[in-house]
């Protein structure tokens, strides 16, 4: 009776997990491709934060005017910290 009880259990969560996994598909099956692309986007500047941190550096053969060297940043670069 208990090892029933035990797989009615396990059968249950099963289902129910089964139910989640079909509702999310179902979900990310309705979404434009514009609307997964910001999703994702989203998600990796979550998963990456690294990247937000991250400073473009300028071409080697580019000169930079002293003020531009002292911040770091080029005129119309934008510097993530």
């Amino acid at each position: 009776m208990e090892r029933d009880g035990h797989v009615y259990e396990r059968t249950l969560r099963a289902a129910q997990r089964d139910e989640v996994t079909r509702s999310v598909a179902e979900w990310a099956n309705a979404l434009t491709d514009e609307q997964v692309s910001a999703e994702l986007q989203m998600r990796s500047l979550f998963i990456s934060p690294e990247k937000s941190s991250y400073r473009r550096e300028p071409p080697p053969t580019q000169r930079q005017t002293p003020q531009q060297e002292e911040s770091g940043v080029e005129e119309g670069q934008t510097r993530y910290v």
